[in-house]
C-alpha cells in the first residue's frame, strides 16, 4: 500500500500531537490510518456511495475523522482522537502492556510509585517505549518529598532531562515551588527550557501549593500544556469543585487531567463533574511475589506487609474504566 509523502502530511494535520506520535511510533496503527485514507475520496460524490462515511461526507477533504472512527472504533487498539481520554500511571514494562492492551491513551512513566513518583531510568524508559505504542511523558523528579530543589538536585535533574531526550518519548512531567507554597517560576522556566521542544505536564505538586487554581494560571502562563491535579484534595473526587475551577480558569489553553483515586467507580462521575477531557489512574492490582524464602524482620525501606507484593497496572481495569467513558466518548464536530 503506497501513500504519497502529501497523503501523510495530510493525515497528521487532521490529528493532534499525541496521535501523530502515536501513528509514528505502531505499524498496526499506521496500517489502520492508511486504510481508511484509502477507503476515504476528496469528493462528496464519492462519499454518497459508501453508506458508512455519507452521514459525516466534507467536500473536499481527504480525510474525514468520523469516518475513520466508525471504521475504527470496533479494533481493539484504537483510542479515539477526541473525547474524555485516560492516562495511565506505571512504573513497570508490565504496567505499560496493561494500560496499552487496556485502551489507555498515554502513560505517565515513573519509578517508585510507593515514594509518589520519581524520574526512571533511561533502561526503563527504553524497554517500555519498546514494549508499548502509547506516547509516554516522563516524570522529572529527582528524589521524594516536597518540590523545592536545592542547584545540586536541579543539576541532577537537567541531566537527566538531555539524556531522556534521545529516548522515544512523547513529553516531561515536572513540578516545583517556592517555600512558601507558591509557584518557583525561575524554576520551572529552565525547566522548560531544557525540555523544550517536548511539551511538559506541571504534575501534582500543584495540589500542595498556597493556591492550585493560581498555580495552575500561572504554569500554563509560562509554558506548561499539561495540568495534572486532584484539586488540592487526597482525590480527585474530593477535590472536584477546584479541579473544574482550574478548567474554568485554564480554559483551552492547556489540558487539565483529574487524578488520584480514579477508579472504575468513579470516573464517569470525576469527569461530568470537573468538566475535563482527561483522566488520570494507575488502576493496580496487587501480585504476590514468586518468592518462597521470606524474611519478615528485614524490611527494605517500605512496609513489611508490601515487601513480597508487586503492584502493576490491570489491562482489564484500564479497559473498565475506557469502556465506562465511553459513552461520553465523542464531541460535537
Amino acid at each position: 500500500m503506497m501513500f504519497s509523502t502529501l497523503s501523510i502530511l495530510l493525515i497528521c494535520s487532521q490529528f493532534p500531537p499525541w496521535d501523530m506520535h502515536m501513528l509514528s511510533r505502531g505499524r498496526k496503527y499506521t496500517v489502520l490510518w492508511m486504510w481508511c485514507l484509502k477507503r476515504r475520496y476528496s469528493t462528496s460524490k464519492h462519499a454518497e456511495k459508501h453508506s458508512w462515511c455519507a452521514s459525516h461526507k466534507d467536500s473536499g477533504s481527504y480525510l474525514n475523522r468520523s469516518c475513520c472512527f466508525q471504521v475504527l472504533a470496533n479494533t481493539p487498539l484504537f483510542r479515539p482522537a477526541k473525547g474524555i481520554k485516560l492516562e495511565v500511571c506505571i512504573d513497570s514494562v508490565a504496567s505499560a502492556k496493561a494500560a496499552d492492551h487496556g485502551g489507555a491513551h498515554c502513560v505517565e512513566l515513573c519509578s517508585a510509585l510507593s515514594e509518589g513518583g520519581l524520574t526512571p531510568t533511561l533502561g526503563l524508559v527504553n524497554a517500555v517505549t519498546a514494549a508499548c505504542s502509547l506516547p509516554v511523558h516522563v516524570m522529572l523528579r529527582p528524589r521524594a518529598g516536597d518540590f523545592n530543589y536545592t542547584q545540586d538536585e536541579l543539576t541532577v535533574l537537567l541531566l537527566d532531562c538531555q539524556q531522556l531526550k534521545q529516548c522515544s518519548i512523547a513529553g516531561f512531567v515536572f513540578g516545583c515551588l517556592q517555600p512558601d507554597g507558591t509557584l518557583d517560576k525561575a524554576t520551572a522556566q529552565q525547566v522548560l527550557s531544557a525540555c523544550a521542544p517536548f511539551p511538559v505536564t506541571f504534575h501534582r505538586a500543584i495540589d500542595v501549593s498556597a493556591d492550585p487554581v493560581a498555580c495552575a494560571v500561572q504554569a500554563v502562563e509560562l509554558g506548561f500544556r499539561r495540568i495534572l491535579t486532584s484539586g488540592g484534595c487526597a482525590t480527585a473526587l474530593a477535590g472536584s469543585s477546584t479541579i473544574a475551577a482550574i478548567q474554568r480558569a485554564v480554559g483551552n489553553q492547556a489540558i487539565v487531567m483529574a487524578a488520584s483515586g480514579v477508579d472504575e467507580s468513579n470516573a464517569l462521575g470525576i469527569a461530568q463533574a470537573t468538566g475535563v477531557q482527561h483522566l488520570h489512574a494507575s488502576l493496580r492490582v496487587g501480585k504476590e511475589s514468586a518468592m518462597t524464602h521470606r524474611v519478615a524482620d528485614v524490611p527494605m525501606g517500605s512496609p513489611l506487609d508490601s515487601e513480597y507484593k508487586l503492584k502493576t497496572s490491570s489491562s482489564e481495569r484500564v479497559a473498565n474504566v475506557v469502556s465506562e467513558l465511553r459513552c461520553v466518548q465523542f464531541e460535537k464536530e
